[in-house]
């Protein structure tokens, strides 16, 4: 056996003892091939007589007859020898026709593409939604309006799952319906993990969960439909593969003669932490049987987890089957999924916060009421929104987690507000930016530009955020969003460039005119703002690096950080603004001052002398009326005069 390759060109000689043997020739792209080495040059270039190609599907292969075939060198990984006097292959293998080697071929590749949708369950979700989502117009106001009104009558559930006659999709030799991905907490926090018995246990119920198929397909007893639970550690132990062969859901006619699967049947083996898992029950249909239901139980969740239903079956005849029915899937402390649970905690001290600066701010609102500013009227705009924002969401997720339905129409107006208080406080960073209400007294002919702006910015936020709140089913989010997602960051990104290039303007000319006072807040507003772009620039670093390497959705329980986050920047970045910008006695020195010393667009800095007529005279002729200050010529004409 030798190795022949473009780089080691002098090993073909050693292809000579193989002429007029059958070999056995691996190529580059794992192709096997079969034949006898008549001929071959000093670049290893072959030529094999009574060539086939050898396809080997789990324990079927088939050689595929090519006849007189020329191998490149280039091409060619490995060459041996075959013994004539030995089986080629062991026993079990089975010799099978090219039409039924190319079967089990697409059966193989459509198994890969089943495990690789498990692997990214997260993502058919959200695909789901943003398929049957409408498409909006973004210059278009009222088509957002119009869609509120629409979801505003529409009952979304998220921990009560419903499904409303769903089709089994066909995945590699499994059809497979998605049931739910919830992360899912074994016990009320501070209870001991072995401590099950008490109130409050989390669970997956099955309530009335039934399986349709059309009258004319009721000639025949099925096989069963599963119902499959398992927790995202023991991935693996759904599925299974005969003599290192590509994995397939369903058990298949190879892996059932070895004893480890009935087939037809889904293929599972018990987890190694926990004998009792995964869950797997179902039921078949019997002749003339339309509707079969499975038994309504309750599975007690015993330990911490993300936990993942899927609707099985194996049956081909049965690819009408739609899914009806509902399951409950609950956490020790109400129906909230996991990741979201601890928001309902954020979101309450966040209202609180907010309640504070709203304190603080309507205080002095109202002490210094007569000098207030406009640019301070925006502020109190600001704070009203985020305090209503933020009691929607708490009151949004405390129904959720009591009745385990989410109200749609809590979810919408909380979505709205917080559009339109970002949407705001964009507008007004960017308007104190270029100096409004500080150091000119309108924006001029920027304004169509900076409303235009705002209004694209509000419209993407708000898509955005109906897509991602309202008719999240399960405790995922997929990547499918990322769509709605860009158009938000560009904007943003063309805010922050605005935003420092109006700051740079503004800072110039409050230096070259040393309004001193407004000169140090502009500095102090401008420092926190690059604080907070950097911190935000780090965590979106951070947020990225955090989704590659969860896959599997296994970090869900730290998930909740990364919304509550910027929750807490743009917090923090309001909080800075009313420090600096509080009402205050003093307030009316930041104002706009219409005077000599405030206009930014004079550029006169030369003084002129009005120098005083000398008494009138026929003989005198008149004198300018102004000259620029000039000792030396003003002494030169006091002479000449």
């Amino acid at each position: 056996m030798s190795w022949a390759g473009p780089e080691d060109i002098h090993l073909s000689t050693s292809l000579a003892s193989y002429l007029d043997k059958k070999l056995l020739v691996l190529l580059r792209d794992g192709r096997k091939l079969l034949g006898i080495l008549r001929s071959f040059d000093q670049f290893a270039n072959a030529v094999l007589e009574g060539a086939c190609e050898r396809v080997i599907v789990g324990e079927l292969y088939c050689d595929m007859p090519l006849g007189l075939y020329v191998i490149r060198g280039e091409n060619v990984v490995l060459i041996g020898e075959l013994d004539l006097e030995r089986e080629e292959l062991p026993p079990h293998m089975t010799r099978v026709s090219p039409a039924e080697i190319k079967r089990a071929q697409k059966a193989e590749r459509e198994a890969s593409d089943l495990k690789g949708t498990m692997r990214k369950r997260m993502e058919s979700i959200i695909f789901r939604t943003i398929i049957g989502f409408p498409v909006l117009r973004f210059s278009t106001m009222s088509s957002v309006w119009a869609l509120l009104v629409v979801l505003s009558f529409v009952c979304v559930e998220a921990s009560v799952h419903d499904y409303a006659a769903v089709k089994f999709a066909a995945k590699g030799n499994a059809f497979v319906v998605h049931g739910g991905s919830e992360g899912i907490y074994y016990s009320v926090p501070g209870r001991n993990e072995t401590d099950i018995s008490a109130d409050g246990d989390s669970f997956i119920r099955f309530d009335k969960v039934t399986f349709r198929r059309a009258r004319d397909y009721t000639n025949f007893s099925s096989g069963l439909v599963h119902a499959i639970i398992f927790e995202v550690e023991d991935r693996e132990t759904i599925g299974g593969s005969a003599y290192g062969g590509q994995r397939a859901v369903c058990c298949t006619g190879d892996l059932a003669k070895l004893g480890v699967c009935k087939e037809g049947e889904v293929i599972h083996r018990p987890s190694p932490k926990n004998p009792d898992w995964p869950q797997v029950f179902g039921v078949s249909f019997d002749v003339n049987e339309e509707i079969t239901t499975l038994p309504s139980k309750s599975i007690e969740i015993t330990r911490t987890g993300m936990y993942n239903l899927y609707f099985i079956h194996c049956d081909v005849r049965l690819e009408n089957v739609v899914v009806e029915g509902k399951t409950v899937w609950k956490n020790p402390n109400g129906y909230l999924p996991g990741r979201m649970a601890p928001l309902m905690k954020f979101y309450g001290l966040m209202s609180f916060a907010f309640v504070l600066l709203g304190l603080f701010w309507f205080s002095q609102y109202a002490r210094f009421w007569r000098e207030v500013l406009p640019l301070q009227n925006c502020i109190t705009l600001v704070i009203t929104l985020g305090m209503l924002e933020m009691a929607l969401w708490y009151f949004d997720y405390a129904e959720f987690n009591e009745n385990g339905i989410r109200p749609t129409g809590i979810t919408l107006w909380a979505v709205t507000f917080g559009a339109i208080k970002r949407t705001v406080a964009r507008l007004i960073i960017l308007m104190v930016s270029m100096g409004y209400g500080v150091v000119r007294p309108t924006l001029g002919g920027i304004t169509s530009k900076v409303v235009m702006l705002g209004a694209t910015f509000f419209v993407a936020s708000e898509v955005l955020e109906m897509v991602e709140n309202v008719g999240a089913v399960s405790d995922l989010s997929g990547k499918a969003r990322l769509f709605l997602v860009l158009p938000v960051a560009v904007l943003d990104a063309f805010f922050i460039l605005w935003i420092f290039s109006s700051l740079s303007a503004t800072l110039k000319k409050l230096q070259a005119r040393r309004m001193l006072i407004k000169l140090d807040i502009y500095r102090k507003f401008t420092n926190a703002l690059a604080v907070a772009v950097i911190v935000s620039v780090g965590w979106i670093c951070y947020e990225l690096y955090f989704k590659s390497k969860d896959i599997y959705n296994e970090q869900w329980q730290n998930a909740w950080i990364i919304p509550a986050f910027w929750q807490v920047l743009s917090f923090s970045v309001l909080c800075v603004i009313c420090a600096l910008w509080a009402p205050s006695q003093n307030s009316m020195r930041y104002t706009y001052s219409d005077d000599g010393n405030e206009e930014f667009d004079r550029d006169d800095t030369s003084l002129t002398l009005i120098k005083p007529s000398p008494i009138p005279s026929k003989d005198v002729r008149p004198v300018p009326e102004a000259r620029s200050l000039d000792v030396d010529g003003d002494l030169e004409e006091d002479k000449t005069e």
